[in-house]
């Protein structure tokens, strides 16, 4: 199937799937209308593509990973501010993986990576974009001095503007956002004795962009 025209001499086939051999040639068409038709040539695609691409688990930082390019020597990831910038090579690495440690809240980034070969040539794969969110917050869960109320407490996260707190009285389901706050503590001024809560916090950036939730903390009431 005819895929390009050009006044050229290259191609780059954009679309190829890394792993997969194609099969290629080429018609140069002349002004007198005739045409004349290279011999076929075949190709692998060995150009890396991203198996996940989120945020770090416990650091809403942006983090890439792809799958390993047969005669790679080593990969060099690329960003820019802008998916039509600048890129800068940040990274180099034999691994797999990369995150971008110095991101800040609520922006977003563009990467690209290229593989080194082992044959002396590179190929970069396509732009992948993200967006930097809030850490996990540390919750320390204890009870409140004078009526045994389940009480939380964290230290601020870094661009946090608020915080959600979710609530549940089942460990893996139902939890319901029960509380917002600038501050870094919530007491569960309802909870009812004999009974089981857990609770979850999550920090929100400036943006309204909600980060890594919290691990699952659990209280109840405590009667002296």
């Amino acid at each position: 199937v005819r895929v390009f025209t050009t006044t050229g001499t290259t191609y780059t086939h954009i679309s190829a799937v890394e792993g997969k051999t194609y099969y290629y040639k080429v018609a140069a068409v002349f002004s007198n209308g005739t045409i004349h038709y290279s011999k076929i040539v075949s190709a692998v695609c060995r150009a890396p593509s991203f198996a996940v691409t989120a945020y770090n688990k416990d650091t809403g930082k942006p983090a890439l990973k792809w799958t390993a390019v047969d005669g790679a020597v080593s990969y060099q990831v690329y960003r820019s501010d802008t998916e039509n910038g600048k890129y800068v090579r940040v990274f180099t690495t034999t691994g797999t993986t990369y995150t971008h440690i110095s991101a800040k809240v609520d922006n977003s980034y563009y990467y690209k990576v290229k593989v080194v070969l082992d044959n002396g040539s590179d190929i970069f794969s396509q732009v992948i974009s993200g967006t930097c969110i809030c850490g996990r917050p540390e919750v320390v869960v204890g009870n409140r001095v004078n009526d045994g109320l389940p009480t939380l407490k964290w230290d601020a996260v870094d661009g946090a503007a608020k915080y959600y707190v979710y609530r549940s009285t089942a460990e893996d389901s139902g939890y319901v956002r029960v509380f917002t706050t600038t501050g870094t503590t919530y007491t569960h001024i309802s909870a009812q004795p004999d009974t089981v809560y857990y609770y979850q916090v999550v920090a929100v950036s400036s943006q309204g962009h909600k980060g890594v939730p919290s691990s699952i903390q659990h209280a109840s009431v405590q009667v002296s």
